[in-house]
């Protein structure tokens, strides 16, 4: 069996949300200034890199993170490849793509991809995400989990109802993860 991590690696010069934090790695007590052992501060937003959104990101009274259920998180995914000129994945997209059974678990290889978005130091607004409609597509199809290749599900502009769409329905969402290297296909996800 291949494991396949798909999660980003965090540093200091990594591309984070416009407004959140940079990543910090500090020092805060060595050997060398006669401590007992070295201990490093790590400071970054919970939104940082490959992450889980849960309801209470975007709806007020919705779960959160340590409440989801980790069965959603465990089990068969779909890593379906959007085609490369889109820039945004719709319900029409959806569509078109003539799936008779959607599984309970999406993740979408888009042309961020294509593009290694993850792997640049500045954040991208020009990022492939999941209109509204595409959303509604999904819960209607009985999808629970939805994830993307770039640090938001949802478009820059006017993200929060494609978030709000998702997340007041309980679907999962995990972003920024790093499918340079995946294949579409059906794979076991452990998130």
């Amino acid at each position: 069996m291949k494991i396949i991590d798909i999660s980003v690696v965090i540093h200091t010069t990594m591309a984070v949300w416009p407004g959140d934090p940079k990543v910090g790695n500090y020092l805060e007590s060595s050997i060398n200034a006669g401590n007992e052992a070295n201990v490093t501060k790590i400071q970054m937003s919970a939104h940082t890199g490959t992450h889980i959104d849960a309801p209470f990101h975007f709806v007020d009274d919705g779960i959160s993170i340590d409440q989801l259920d980790l069965e959603l998180l465990i089990g068969e995914a779909e890593v379906i490849e959007i085609d490369h000129d889109l820039k945004m994945i719709t319900a029409s997209t959806l569509a078109e793509l003539r799936k008779t059974h959607w599984p309970m678990r999406v993740i979408f290889k888009t042309k961020n991809s294509q593009e290694k978005l993850l792997e640049k130091p500045e954040f991208s607004k020009d990022f492939v995400a999941l209109s509204v409609d595409a959303s509604e597509f999904l819960i209607a199809n009985g999808v629970k989990l939805v994830g993307i290749d770039y640090l938001s599900i949802a478009p820059y502009e006017n993200g929060d109802q494609t978030h709000v769409v998702l997340l007041e329905n309980e679907i999962i969402v995990i972003e920024g993860l790093n499918l340079t290297e995946v294949n579409p296909g059906v794979y076991q996800l452990i998130a």
